[in-house]
């Protein structure tokens, strides 16, 4: 296979696997953006790696143990510093608009893993949108976003960044939305690993555990395999390699980056301490969910937020001033089965009555229980405001079909005259 052949060959032999269309032929260059010559930052042995992971459940770790994830044996392996910051039921979006919220420390980092799975292959515009005016949140401009800020930064060498792809062979959108945006960053340093190209699990030792129906959540073994897969691919940036002084193209141009100002998260975590980031105003019929443990090594709950089941249950998020217009994004979760709807709007202190009230349907026919991040409205300028959430359903039932659960709400000051 080309990884086989990747590890085992010498630099010369690579180029002329990348002449004839072997991606990752790639792994052995480690190219600089912004024209500057070819050389290698991770070629000194001496300087413990730093590590930045992305993704959601699978990253996570969803059914194995922490020490099991293939993050932890990655950093045992590469005696590297590894800092986790995949979120359970999330794909790029969230990591895209969330990353200082996620990973404080990501401008430090060599390494960043990328994991591109089925939420983002599952994901559709937001179901209460239809028009094409909120793309910027979808997969493929979110992956282009994150790819965008990691690697064009100021007065550093830029990262490596490894997209790993899970679903690839699985599901036919997941693949053409991971090429669709690889293809233009893999010259820029982007490297693209597929998680079936990881040796084989010995017979009898699952890769995947399909004690759910749909679900694709690697097994402590498979895990492994990922972390082999993963060690192979950085091990090799370790040997220092060198194309004389020829200049490599530019990161492309974000085609996104009218919304590039940092967004601010107002999000839950994924500790045992609650939920810091996310501090309503008001809570009425509103409750933290899924708080507490979720195994003996101290990881906190998937999907912890703020829950409410009631109709004319209520949530209010103070959103601060700002002196420019901000988007407004809600962060809940959506799924097939079990939710509700509700109304949200946008209150300020010289305007405490809004009349703009959007309708939220948290229903989606996709089969898949996620976080969704819904467009709200625009905050005006010189203002403070707040969000307000009501719960206008009253479906019942024992499951909790009539739930609202808010993971976070994100805001962006907008660099144009309008949003």
């Amino acid at each position: 296979s080309c990884y086989t052949a990747v590890i085992a060959t010498n630099p010369d032999f690579v180029l002329n696997l990348m002449s004839r269309g072997c991606p990752l032929a790639v792994l052995l260059l480690r190219l600089h953006a912004r024209g500057a010559p070819v050389d290698n930052p991770l070629g000194k042995e001496q300087q413990k790696l730093q590590i930045g992971v992305l993704g959601g459940s699978i990253s996570w770790g969803q059914n194995v143990k922490e020490r099991e994830r293939y993050s932890n044996i990655l950093a045992r392996s590469l005696n590297a510093t590894v800092i986790n910051a995949a979120v359970p039921a999330t794909g790029v979006s969230t990591a895209s608009l969330c990353l200082e919220t996620l990973l404080p420390e990501w401008r430090s980092l060599d390494v960043f893993v990328i994991e591109y799975a089925f939420n983002d292959a599952l994901r559709t515009t937001p179901v209460h949108v239809h028009d094409g005016s909120n793309k910027y949140l979808e997969p493929l401009p979110s992956l282009e976003r994150l790819l965008c800020t990691l690697l064009l930064q100021p007065d550093r060498s830029p990262p490596l960044v490894i997209v790993l792809a899970v679903c690839e062979f699985i599901h036919s959108k997941c693949q053409t939305l991971f090429h669709d945006v690889t293809e233009d960053y893999r010259m820029a340093g982007v490297i693209e690993l597929s998680i079936w190209d990881a040796p084989a699990p010995k017979p009898g030792r699952p890769f995947f555990n399909h004690s759910q129906a749909g679900h694709w959540h690697p097994t402590n073994w498979g895990h492994s395999a990922i972390a082999t897969l993963l060690q192979g691919a950085i091990s090799i940036l370790r040997e220092p390699v060198t194309r004389g002084a020829s200049k490599i193209p530019l990161v492309p141009r974000c085609l996104h980056d009218e919304f590039g100002a940092p967004w601010h998260c107002l999000a839950c975590s994924y500790d045992v301490h609650g939920c810091p980031g996310l501090r309503p105003a008001r809570a009425d019929g509103f409750a933290l969910h899924n708080l507490g443990r979720s195994d003996e090594e101290g990881r906190g709950h998937p999907k912890t937020g703020w829950r409410g089941v009631s109709v004319g249950s209520s949530l209010v998020v103070a959103l601060g001033y700002a002196d420019a217009p901000r988007r407004v994004v809600l962060e809940a979760l959506c799924s097939y089965e079990n939710v509700g709807h509700a109304i949200g709007w946008l209150t300020t202190t010289s305007d405490p009555v809004s009349h703009v009230r959007v309708k939220i349907d948290f229903r989606w026919n996709m089969q898949s229980s996620q976080h969704c991040l819904m467009p709200i409205t625009t905050a005006p300028a010189y203002a403070n405001s707040s969000l307000h959430l009501e719960i206008d359903s009253n479906e019942g039932g024992a499951r909790g079909d009539n739930q609202v659960k808010v993971f976070g709400v994100l805001n962006q000051v907008c660099r144009r005259e309008t949003c």
